[in-house]
């Protein structure tokens, strides 16, 4: 967006200069060449595929969280400001990024981007895939809706809950809309 607002900015100097009707022309066509979200559409089956392959997590899976969780909106924001098409927060994001992906991917900056967003967002459903191995013997609700629980309230809160989905409404409602 940085390099519209320089365009933008270059555009206003030079249209002093020449016809605003020529200004508004080369403008318009700028515009029609900036990136769109068709075209971030068009991004997100090659980006689920390469990263599902990578964690070895279904690309239907992932897809079905990323319809939960934006309905595939890559500016997505939630009320608890959790960013992109996998929706998330701050913490989490540091998290993943500092210990498993070993990057400087700045929450601010990169969060919108649908193939940092989605690669973050997988690398922490492979980590919930595998903390849940680690208490295979104290589950007591299916694997893959306690991925999904970890995924939406927070593995701790799976944890309190004896290895359960935790009773809460929203969770319960995202684990069964991901589930149909």
């Amino acid at each position: 967006m940085d390099n519209l607002h320089a365009l933008y900015k270059t555009f206003i100097k030079d249209a002093k200069k020449c016809k605003l009707s020529v200004f508004f022309i080369v403008f318009l066509v700028v515009m029609s060449l900036w990136p769109s979200s068709s075209v971030i559409a068009d991004q997100i089956p090659y980006i689920v595929n390469k990263v599902s392959r990578e964690y070895d997590i279904s690309s239907d899976f992932i897809y079905r969280v990323i319809e939960a969780e934006s309905s595939f909106n890559a500016q997505a924001v939630s009320r608890c400001d959790a960013r992109g098409l996998m929706q998330i927060t701050r913490p989490t994001w540091n998290w993943i990024c500092r210990e498993f992906l070993d990057v400087n991917w700045d929450f601010d900056v990169y969060a919108f981007d649908p193939e940092k967003n989605i690669i973050v967002g997988t690398r922490f459903l492979k980590w919930i895939e595998k903390y849940l191995e680690s208490n295979r013997e104290k589950l007591n609700d299916s694997k893959g809706d306690l991925i999904l629980a970890c995924y939406n309230a927070g593995p701790g809160a799976v944890r309190t809950h004896g290895f359960r989905v935790p009773p809460f409404p929203e969770t319960i409602s995202y684990v069964n809309k991901i589930n149909k």
